[in-house]
């Protein structure tokens, strides 16, 4: 009985991973901002680079500089280990 419940649940889990995931489910979903719910970490500019959807760079109220190379799946620092002021550096 058991092994009879485990077969057709995988069938049913197998089923259900291999069907097609439709676009047409997101049409409806529209921006919102979720966070943060303080003022620290505050974003103040998004660029990203003509013909290279995967790179976006992030500045932040606090003048943090991040780049992202996988489309925001992972983002990376890029003035952390620089003593140097990052306005001096971008005039």
């Amino acid at each position: 009985m058991i092994s009879r419940m485990l077969a057709a649940t995988a069938a049913l889990s197998v089923a259900a991973w291999s069907a097609e995931l439709s676009s047409s489910l997101f049409d409806r979903l529209e921006y919102r901002s979720i966070g943060p719910a303080s003022m620290g970490g505050r974003i103040t500019d998004v660029e990203g680079v003509a013909g290279r959807p995967e790179l976006v760079y992030v500045a932040t109220a606090s003048g943090g500089l991040f780049k992202t190379t996988n489309g925001g799946t992972t983002w990376t620092p890029i003035f952390d280990p620089n003593p140097r002021s990052r306005s001096a550096i971008l005039q």
